[in-house]
């Protein structure tokens, strides 16, 4: 009887498919965990959304109108990928899974914007106060 308390009671398996020991699963350092990167992704998404339009329009030379729709479409995205995220934690991979690959991809993202904003080859040209727009792929 004591051995069955040593393990979770709701089936949970650690990552080789063993039953999960309750001493070692969850609790509160998986909860640091997260509150940390959350907080650190809240910081990063509300950074890069306040100052948006404003680098698109002097860095990238887009004018006013394509720069708040392209931030009102990035928005939109941000703001609907937690419900497919949802659904293909609950149906496919499971919530694990789909937390890390969506914060690699989402850890991939910032690395891009960052090499945008700091390798001056990535940006649109200025010749004699001609500034080019940014091109699309």
């Amino acid at each position: 009887m004591e051995a069955a308390k040593v393990y979770t009671q709701d089936g949970t398996v650690d990552l080789q498919g063993r039953p999960a020991l309750a001493s070692r699963t969850g609790r509160w350092r998986a909860c640091y965990f997260l509150l940390g990167y959350e907080a650190c992704e809240r910081m990063a998404f509300y950074g890069i959304a306040s100052n948006l339009v404003n680098y698109l329009t002097t860095r990238l030379h887009e004018d006013t109108i394509s720069s708040v729709r392209n931030v009102n479409n990035w928005s939109g995205v941000v703001w609907i990928t937690p419900i497919a995220g949802a659904y293909i934690a609950d149906t496919y991979i499971g919530r694990f899974w789909t937390f890390t690959v969506s914060s690699l991809i989402y850890v991939l993202g910032m690395i891009l914007l960052t090499m945008v904003v700091t390798v001056k080859s990535l940006r649109p040209t200025c010749r004699n106060g001609l500034c080019n727009k940014a091109s699309s792929l």
